[in-house]
């Protein structure tokens, strides 16, 4: 049974404690948005993902339910190792006036062709 949409009128907490959780959400990238979401409530904030949200029409709600999730977080975070349709938010968080950070990550081969993850948070 695939778990129950949250309804995207209905917000846990308050502003001040959310924090969006943007990137891809396709299943290679959606673990690391997850770690994300967990480290957030590590720390007493409330991660908003849009993918866990209801649309009542997909095709027509997803720009706007989306834009209104992240308007209604007071902090935003990136995951941009890959191309989604994050940039559509990114760039309109600056207009919302909330503070924003990315998470990029970078694969490299070491010696013994070992592969290696690197990330790192930067504003945006």
């Amino acid at each position: 049974m695939a778990a129950r949409r949250l309804n995207p009128s209905i917000l846990e907490g308050e502003h001040r404690s959310r924090v969006f959780i943007g990137g891809s959400y396709r299943s290679a990238s959606r673990a690391l948005l997850s770690s994300l979401a967990s480290a957030a409530r590590d720390v007493a904030m409330i991660p908003v993902l849009a993918d866990e949200y209801d649309l009542a029409v997909p095709e027509v709600d997803v720009h706007d339910t989306t834009l209104y999730l992240l308007h209604a977080c007071r902090l935003a975070i990136f995951e941009l190792s890959a191309m989604s349709g994050a940039l559509m938010e990114i760039e309109r968080v600056v207009d919302y006036g909330g503070i924003r950070w990315c998470y990029t990550m970078t694969l490299r081969v070491g010696r013994g062709r070992r592969i290696a993850m690197d990330g790192r948070f930067h504003e945006c």
